[in-house]
């Protein structure tokens, strides 16, 4: 790190996080989080928790915090008060700690979100946002569709009161100038990931034969992943192909029903949360995505790391991660179209996806590494701070 290299201490704020949820968010969180320490900031992360135990735990970015709720506080609905105790909650957080933090980052603008605000405007700090959704998936759409006017409060208090977004697809960014943000409070950073190690990528492409396909994600409706089951049981059964479903959530059982009901068992399996997606994915040939509802998939960027080939609906952020000569965005998320191009893919000769595979290893892992998106992060964070007459620590 170098000499100017700011240390900032910074509140990143997460609306779930294991082991309550095991998403591409929280997935995110941890690894910008362990990043802005490896480059010297000092990381607090606070995450609501209905399970497990509150407290504080040291961690090599800083340290973690879980509030104990009674539900998650982006629900919202019949779980407001959970929502309302978190507001109040996080507001105090920041108004106690203000001495040791530079600004706060929020991780999506659902409900959640206004406790942080909240905090940040009796305390006077600074509050970054980041969307989870663009385009069909637009968090602000969300807000304004709350049952109670609360929502149309939160929304309007994002867009006028937040320091920075950071937006990671050119949908996203799109849905905030609509809400009149842009010019210096506006940042495209993409998602990071861990890069794949070359060595590990050249074992792991040694063993595929171009049969093994793979979701990974929250089994929750808003995935779509019975789509993906459907497109499954239109593929030719002579030939050799095989599903795996990685996630969990409530639809992992009805899945697993669906896939018994479409004659697939033996071929689509749902072996449930793992532990080291990355690892997993290298498993695989070919990934896909059923879902129309993303900001920037995490999960596919990690599958791009992994060099595996991918096959997604036109969900926001989808087309400027993948070329169409070496994957597939389908027109639509239809079982149909998604079928079609997992079977070209699955058709593939081998040299063909053998070339594919590299390409997609070598480009993702240059451009997303996680190191790289901090730093981009840190210099969003730094021009903010220093146009608010903030000098960074």
């Amino acid at each position: 790190m170098s000499a100017a290299q700011p240390r900032l201490r910074i509140l990143l704020v997460v609306p779930s996080f294991p082991p309550a949820v095991h998403g591409g968010a929280e997935r995110q969180a941890a690894l910008l989080a362990e990043a802005l320490g490896r480059l010297g900031c000092r990381v607090r992360l606070l995450a609501p928790t209905v399970a497990g135990a509150p407290g504080v735990e040291a961690a090599a970015y800083g340290s973690l915090e879980r509030l104990r709720l009674s539900a998650l506080p982006a629900s919202g609905g019949r779980h407001l008060g959970a929502t309302l105790a978190w507001t109040a909650r996080t507001a105090r957080r920041i108004v106690a700690h203000r001495a040791e933090l530079d600004l706060a980052y929020v991780f999506h603008h659902r409900l959640h979100v206004a406790g942080p605000l909240l905090g940040g405007a009796l305390a006077n700090l600074p509050v970054f946002v980041k969307p989870g959704g663009g385009g069909e998936a637009s968090e602000f759409a969300a807000l304004r569709r709350k049952k109670y006017l609360y929502g149309r409060f939160v929304a309007r208090r994002v867009a006028r009161d937040t320091a920075g977004f950071i937006a990671n697809s050119a949908t996203i960014a799109e849905d905030l100038r609509r809400e009149g943000v842009g010019g210096e409070r506006l940042f495209r950073i993409p998602n990071g990931v861990a890069p794949v190690p070359s060595a590990a990528f050249a074992a792991a492409r040694a063993g595929r034969d171009g049969t093994r396909l793979v979701y990974a994600g929250r089994l929750v409706p808003d995935k779509g992943v019975e789509r993906l089951i459907e497109a499954a049981a239109l593929l030719p059964r002579d030939r050799p192909w095989t599903l795996t479903i990685l996630g969990e959530g409530p639809e992992r059982r009805p899945l697993a029903a669906l896939a018994a009901e479409r004659g697939l068992t033996g071929r689509v399996t749902l072996p449930g949360h793992t532990g080291d997606a990355p690892a997993e994915l290298l498993r695989h040939d070919i990934f896909v995505s059923p879902s129309l509802r993303e900001g920037q998939s995490n999960a596919l960027l990690e599958a791009l790391a992994a060099g595996l080939i991918p096959v997604c609906a036109p969900a926001s952020g989808v087309e400027e991660l993948i070329d169409p000569d070496l994957g597939v965005v389908t027109r639509d998320a239809t079982p149909e179209r998604l079928s079609a191009g997992l079977a070209a893919m699955l058709g593939l000769a081998a040299p063909e996806r053998l070339r594919r595979s590299a390409a997609l290893h070598a480009w993702a892992n240059q451009q997303f590494a996680i190191d790289a998106v901090a730093r981009a992060t840190l210099t969003a964070f730094v021009e903010v701070l220093q146009g608010r007459g903030r000098p960074a620590s």
